[in-house]
């Protein structure tokens, strides 16, 4: 550690202040440079080269060359700037496009402001130009996946639209075809029944009209769309059995009407009353299943 101490000692002991600063300035990675108040370049950092593709020699050789390797659709703006602000004595901050030797196109952050020595007169402009070509590729792919996103999201929206228009109109066709079955129910079928009722004799036979009826009526009504909904899971024999109890028949009617045994038509019931739910309830079976009719 001392030898390293004091082989830095002799370093800086040997460099005067000028070479320091021209140690920095030379090794900074932004490309810096100092224009003096008649336009000519005093000194030009060599990292111009890794970004614009020219030597510190041509730029201070060639008057003009840093207005000339501007993009032409920036040119003129980045110009008009430049030397507006710099008749005023301003601080200029603005972005540009170059264009290097072999063609590519470079972005640049440039940043430069007023110099001035110990008494106040005017030195230049000491500039320092950055490439932000990355960033300006990366904002542009940003930019680029926003426009698409929105064009995807008004997309989205539009099928939205179409969706609940077509949703809509089933809806309407629906509510039309139920009118249509309705009606056509009540005007047709009913009174074919009403004189069914008249020729048929019996008890039996004529409870059996009743039902027919009955069930015609249930399909206008919530009834049978209540049984046939999903949440209440109940079979295509349950929901037939649910009617009857609806309509009065006791176990043993039931199971005389679908051929099975007492003991079967009293499961059914069970499985029924836990799958509606009302178990534990002291609610009679029967009605609840007309109430589900008024609803």
């Amino acid at each position: 550690m001392a030898a390293e101490k004091k082989g830095m000692l002799r370093v800086e002991a040997a460099l005067d202040e000028e070479q320091k600063y021209r140690i920095i300035a030379d090794f900074t990675y932004d490309w810096e440079y100092w224009m003096a108040p008649d336009g000519r370049l005093l000194y030009v950092s060599p990292s111009c080269r890794r970004i614009s593709g020219y030597s510190p020699r041509e730029f201070m050789e060639m008057p003009g060359l840093l207005e000339k390797i501007i993009y032409p659709d920036d040119r003129d703006a980045a110009v008009r700037t430049i030397r507006k602000i710099s008749r005023e004595e301003g601080v200029i901050n603005l972005e540009y496009r170059i264009v290097r030797p072999d063609g590519q196109i470079r972005w640049v952050h440039h940043i430069s402001q007023p110099v001035s020595a110990d008494d106040g007169s005017a030195l230049g402009r000491r500039a320092s130009n950055r490439d932000i070509t990355e960033r300006k590729r990366i904002e542009e792919a940003l930019r680029e996946s926003e426009a698409k996103l929105h064009a995807q999201n008004l997309v989205l929206e539009q099928k939205n639209i179409a969706m609940k228009e077509i949703l809509g109109q089933i809806e309407f066709e629906k509510k039309e075809i139920n009118q249509n079955v309705s009606s056509n129910i009540e005007k047709v079928i009913m009174p074919v029944l009403s004189e069914l009722k008249k020729m048929v004799s019996g008890e039996p036979a004529s409870r059996c009209v009743d039902i027919v009826e009955n069930g015609l009526r249930n399909i206008t009504s919530s009834f049978g769309g209540t049984l046939a909904s999903a949440q209440l899971k109940l079979t295509t024999k349950e929901i037939k059995i649910c009617n009857l109890i609806k309509n009065g028949f006791t176990n043993k009617e039931i199971a005389e009407t679908l051929s099975i045994s007492l003991r079967t038509a009293e499961a059914h019931r069970n499985h029924i009353r836990k799958k509606i739910g009302i178990t534990n309830s002291g609610m009679n079976l029967a009605t609840y299943l007309v109430s589900l009719d008024q609803k």
